[in-house]
């Protein structure tokens, strides 16, 4: 027999290996979505992001105390020129440095920066629909050089959206009198079309749901990989050692999708609950409620995916899940301000602390390995072997120096060889 010990480290390998590269494939995923930058717009706790600054438009927004909308234009350029953000809403409405809010849609231009001193050489323009308000229809952006402070010419420019969460960039150049704006010749920077403003459900913002969507989506894919990954080994573990199939065809498939499914119930709960914290209690504690939060995320995904793995209990599991997430969330602290509290210091956070509960959960599989036993001889073979053997007698012959062994029943020969 093998040691048990050795079994559970190599299926610790394995369910790091899955969630893994489940969190590498997420993170490519939530790069291209800039998911990070506008659930921290959003302003709403999610428990694997943290509420900091991940591009230089977003810093520039805090640092101006820009609000928060589900439609959003900002403009951001290096120099100490004026420019100006217009946008014509779709009700025909422009909103400009002179008609700062649209009556008819609430769109409002909250920031205006080097109309007037003093001036920064990191300015940044600013429009906005608050939650819920933000009219479905075609939006049209436009940039106008009001005046030159010094700045050279032309001046590089670049325009941002988000709308709905979805956030693109436009890049151009823009010399001093030149106009793009709705009420002189030129052609607008770009538009695009938003749709209605989702329910908010319960009373709750869209930022909300989409922050459960997010956790959900990270717990979905660690929870299908770690399944996955623990019956592919479970697979070649049987395969090679007792030259058997493991389990029947589809059956690894269904179980991966029911540990997704309930392993994604279980993620937008516990980001509900971290969401719901208040923040005054939050603020002071972050450390804590990290930890509790992940204790409880690994805890739950261990029992969603104990009792359908084969050999991993769901008990084990789960207590495994709630050491060891309290683990993971404490390495997840220290790991992001170890990096530096960048962009680049969350995404190797999260990382991490997908290995680790892969590792953790997959460390108490109860595999032990017990060289098969032959096969025993049927019972009839010996009744038949029995059967067709005759009795043998021993007796001595009278001539020569030996005996003779002689079949019982048959008369033997005379002394001189007669018969």
């Amino acid at each position: 027999m093998k040691p048990r010990f050795s079994a559970r480290l190599l299926f610790a390998g394995i369910g790091a290996i899955a969630c893994l590269l489940a969190a590498l494939a997420l993170e490519g995923v939530y790069a291209r979505m800039h998911t990070s930058s506008w659930l921290s717009h959003d302003k709403i706790p999610v428990l694997l992001f943290f509420p900091h600054v991940n591009n230089d438009t977003e810093r520039r927004l805090q640092q101006a105390n820009a609000n928060s909308g589900d439609v959003e234009v900002t403009l951001t350029w290096n120099n100490l020129n004026d420019l100006d953000l217009h946008c014509i809403d779709p009700a025909g409405e422009e909103i400009r440095f002179d008609h700062k809010v649209s009556v008819r849609t609430a769109g409002r231009l909250d920031v205006d920066q080097n109309m007037s001193p003093p001036y920064t050489t990191r300015p940044v323009e600013h429009i906005f629909w608050p939650h819920g308000r933000a009219p479905a229809g075609q939006y049209r952006i436009f940039v106008h050089h009001y005046a030159r402070h010094g700045g050279q010419d032309p001046t590089h420019y670049q325009v941002t959206v988000k709308n709905y969460g979805s956030v693109t960039q436009y890049s151009g150049e823009i010399s001093h009198g030149y106009a793009r704006r709705a009420t002189e010749p030129g052609k607008p920077i770009t538009e695009f079309r938003a749709g209605a403003a989702p329910f908010a459900i319960l009373g709750l913002p869209a930022g909300f749901w989409r922050a459960l969507l997010v956790m959900a989506l990270w717990t979905v894919a660690a929870a299908a990989c770690l399944a996955g990954g623990l019956l592919a080994g479970l697979h070649l573990f049987y395969k090679r050692v007792y030259h058997r199939k493991f389990l029947d065809p589809g059956k690894p498939i269904r179980i991966a999708i029911g540990c997704a499914m309930w392993s994604g119930i279980a993620g937008a709960i516990v980001q509900a609950l971290y969401a719901l914290v208040p923040p005054a209690l939050q603020q002071p504690h972050p450390t804590t409620f990290h930890v509790l939060g992940l204790a409880l995320l690994s805890a739950l995904v261990g029992m969603a995916i104990g009792g359908r793995v084969p050999h991993l209990h769901r008990g084990w599991a789960f207590l495994s899940g709630l050491l060891g997430g309290g683990l993971t969330g404490w390495i997840f602290i220290r790991s992001y301000w170890g990096f530096g509290e960048s962009h680049l210091s969350e995404t190797i956070s999260r990382v991490l602390a997908a290995a680790l509960l892969g590792a953790v959960i997959g460390f108490v599989i109860a595999l032990i390995v017990v060289p098969p036993e032959p096969p025993e001889e049927p019972e009839e073979y010996e009744d038949e072997a029995l059967s067709g053997m005759q009795p043998l007698s021993l007796r001595a012959n009278r001539i020569g120096p030996t005996g003779k062994l002689r079949r019982a029943g048959v008369e033997p020969a005379n002394r001189m060889g007669v018969s």
